[in-house]
C-alpha cells in the first residue's frame, strides 16, 4: 500500500505521537507495513532473557565499534557503535564500507553469545511471517505486486548507542572515543542517534524488523523511532512519526514500507541496544562468491588465449580482490582484525595469496608488452593502459581515505593496516612505458 498523498488534516502539524488523536489514522492512511510489538507479545520471556544477557557479553568482549562510512569523499563516524552478526560468510556493504559478519553459531565468539542473536534472528523472522500473513489476510497491500519480499533475515546490525555514558566493556580491550549526537534538525524532535536513511542492499520489499532494548532503564519511553514519507514519493504531505519504545519492544517494517518511507532513531538519555534483523543480497557479498569468483580466475590463467581479454578479466579480478574485500578487511584496523581472526582473518590472507598471483601475472603480461616479446596485439596494449590507470586512481583515493582526519584522529588499535606491496609509482611507469612502445609499434 503506498503512503496518502496528501490530507488536509495533518498539514498543522510537523510530526505525531501515540498521544495525538490522529495517529492511528496516520498510520493507517501513509504508513502502513510498520507494525510495533510489546515485549509480552513478541516473544517469549526465555529469548529476552538469553538475548539480551548475550549483549552484555558482548559488550564486555569489546565487539562493538564505531564504523567509519564515507559519502561522496566525505568520511564521518557512526554515531552508535555496531557490529554485524549473521549467516557465516556474510558482508554488508554500507556507504563504501563491507562490514563483515560475525557468524551467528560460532560459539568460540564471546562466550557462545551469538548463538543467542541466531534464537532471537529465528523468532522474529516467525513474528514477522505471522504479521504478513495477516497483513493478506485483511487485505493489506505492502508489496509492489502480489508478492510480498522475504523475510528469512540472513542477518543483523546490531547498534549499542549510549548518551554520555560509558560502557561496561573488559578493561584490557581498547576502547574508542565517544562520539555525541547531533540535533534532529529536520522536525525538532531532539537529539538524533541514527540519522534520516533508508536501509540500503536488501533484497527488494523484504521486511526489516528491530529488536530494542535499554538495560539502565527499562521503564524508559525516551527513545523514539521516527518515520517520514520520503519525499520522493509524489511530493507526500503526511506528518512524521515519533514512536517511543520500552523495553523489548519490537517493530516491524514490512513489503514496501523501506521503499516509499525514511527512519531514524531519537535518542534518549539511557544506552540502548537494537537488533536490526534484515534480508541482505547475497550477489557478491559473500564468502562463497568471492571465493568461487578467486577460483574462476585462478583457472582463467591457464585458459584464455586472447591477451587483451586475459589482462581485463585478470586486472579487474585483482582490483576487486583488492578494493571490494581486503583493503576494506584491513582498513578497519588491528582490533576488528583480531575479533575476526577465527573466521574471515584466514580467508582474507587465502584472498591476499590469490591477489598476489594475479598481480604476478599482471605485471609479466605487461613486462611482455614493453619489452616487444609478444605480437603487436594494440588491444593488449591499451587494455594494459585501461587497468593500470584504474588501478592508479582507486589506489590514491584509498590513500587519501587512510590520511583522512577522521582516520588518523583514531586510537592506534582502531587506525587501518596498511596493504603491503602496493607501489602506485610502478604502475605509473609502466604506463609510460606501453605509451613509448605504441607510440613506436604503431
Amino acid at each position: 500500500m503506498l503512503p496518502c498523498t496528501d490530507d488536509k488534516r495533518y498539514k498543522s502539524k510537523k510530526f505525531l505521537t501515540p498521544d495525538d488523536a490522529d495517529y492511528k489514522a496516520c498510520v493507517k492512511s501513509s504508513y502502513c507495513g510498520f507494525e510495533i510489538k510489546s515485549a509480552s507479545q513478541c516473544l517469549k520471556p526465555e529469548i529476552h532473557k538469553n538475548f539480551q544477557k548475550a549483549l552484555m557479553t558482548m559488550q564486555r568482549a569489546g565487539l562493538f565499534h564505531y564504523d567509519l562510512v564515507q559519502f561522496g569523499t566525505t568520511v564521518n563516524s557512526t554515531r552508535v557503535q555496531r557490529v554485524l552478526v549473521g549467516e557465516p560468510g556474510m558482508t554488508y556493504l554500507y556507504q563504501k564500507l563491507r562490514l563483515f559478519a560475525l557468524p551467528w553459531n560460532d560459539e568460540s565468539v564471546a562466550s557462545g553469545s551469538l548463538l543467542a542473536v541466531k534464537q532471537l534472528n529465528d523468532m522474529i523472522r516467525l513474528e514477522s511471517e505471522k504479521l504478513l500473513k495477516q497483513k493478506r489476510d485483511v487485505g493489506g497491500y505492502v508489496g509492489e505486486s502480489a508478492g510480498v519480499g522475504s523475510c528469512d533475515f540472513n542477518l543483523t546490525l546490531i547498534n549499542a548507542a549510549r548518551n554520555n555514558r560509558e560502557l561496561d566493556v573488559d578493561g584490557a580491550i581498547p576502547v574508542q572515543k565517544f562520539v555525541p549526537f547531533r540535533e534532529e534538525s529536520r522536525f525538532g524532535m531532539g537529539k538524533c542517534a541514527v540519522n534520516w536513511h533508508r536501509d540500503s542492499t536488501l533484497e527488494p520489499f523484504s521486511t526489516i524488523a528491530v529488536y530494542h532494548h535499554t538495560p539502565l532503564d527499562r521503564n524508559a519511553l525516551d527513545w523514539k523511532i521516527a518515520m517520514a514519507v520520503d519525499e520522493g514519493s509524489n511530493q507526500l504531505t503526511s506528518p512524521a512519526l515519533a514512536v517511543p519504545l520500552r523495553d523489548g519492544d519490537c517493530y516491524f517494517m514490512l513489503g514496501n514500507f523501506n521503499h516509499h518511507h525514511i527512519h531514524s532513531v531519537i535518542a534518549g538519555t539511557s544506552t540502548r541496544y537494537a537488533s536490526t534483523h534484515r534480508v541482505a543480497v547475497t550477489a557478491q557479498s559473500t564468502w562463497r562468491e568471492i571465493s568461487e569468483y578467486s577460483k574462476s580466475l585462478l583457472n582463467h590463467l591457464q585458459s584464455e588465449p586472447d591477451l587483451a581479454k586475459s589482462i581485463r578479466k585478470i586486472g579487474e579480478g585483482a582490483s576487486c580482490l583488492e578494493f571490494g574485500w581486503i583493503r576494506q578487511f584491513y582498513v578497519q584496523g588491528g582490533v576488528h582484525a583480531k575479533q575476526h581472526e577465527t573466521y574471515w582473518a584466514p580467508r582474507i590472507q587465502r584472498l591476499e595469496k590469490i591477489w598476489k598471483r594475479l598481480n604476478s601475472y599482471l605485471q609479466k603480461s605487461i613486462q611482455s608488452l614493453i619489452l616487444g616479446t609478444t605480437c603487436n596485439n594494440k588491444r593488449a596494449y591499451n587494455m594494459a593502459i585501461y587497468i593500470l590507470e584504474s588501478r592508479i586512481e582507486s589506489r590514491r583515493e584509498w590513500q587519501k581515505r587512510y590520511h583522512d582526519k577522521q582516520y588518523q584522529g583514531l586510537e592506534k588499535p582502531f587506525r587501518p593496516i596498511i596493504v603491503p606491496e602496493v607501489d602506485v609509482t610502478t604502475d605509473v611507469d609502466f604506463v609510460g612505458e606501453l605509451r613509448d612502445k605504441m607510440a613506436n609499434l604503431f
